[in-house]
């Protein structure tokens, strides 16, 4: 697993860097750090240099990714991508918004909605979301 530090200066496929703030999570793929880019805060997910099998495929499956933008505005899209760094690489995107929770706490019930309309509400925003993506391809 790659560890990274505060203040350490990610490079960006660009040309700039992005400047780690602290990390903010961590799973089987990588981690996930708060960053300071182009005078705004994101996160940056950053890949395990053993999680992605056939990285030059991932990385080139990214960047299009970016290009075509996102399906639907609910995603946590990549926006950014960073050059390789320290044997992996990642990508950057915008800081999930207070209030809203991981999906897998969703799908595992390890939150409770407030409510039968919110739940309603919850899962016709998840059908629409990926049935873009799904559109998308």
């Amino acid at each position: 697993m790659i560890d990274l530090r505060r203040n350490d200066r990610i490079p960006i496929k660009n040309g700039t860097k992005a400047d780690v703030i602290q990390k903010i999570g961590e799973g089987g793929q990588g981690a996930v750090y708060k960053v300071h880019y182009a005078r705004q805060d994101y996160a940056m997910k950053i890949y395990s240099p053993r999680a992605i099998k056939r990285k030059q495929e991932f990385y080139s499956n990214l960047e299009n990714n970016i290009v075509s933008g996102s399906p639907n505005e609910s995603f946590l899209w990549p926006l950014y991508i960073t050059e390789q760094y320290k044997g992996t690489f990642g990508y950057l995107m915008k800081l999930r918004p207070q209030g809203f929770e991981d999906f897998s706490k969703i799908l595992t019930a390890k939150i409770r909605m407030d409510s039968d309309i919110a739940i309603v509400n919850a899962a016709i925003h998840l059908v629409n979301a990926f049935k873009d993506l799904h559109s998308k391809g």
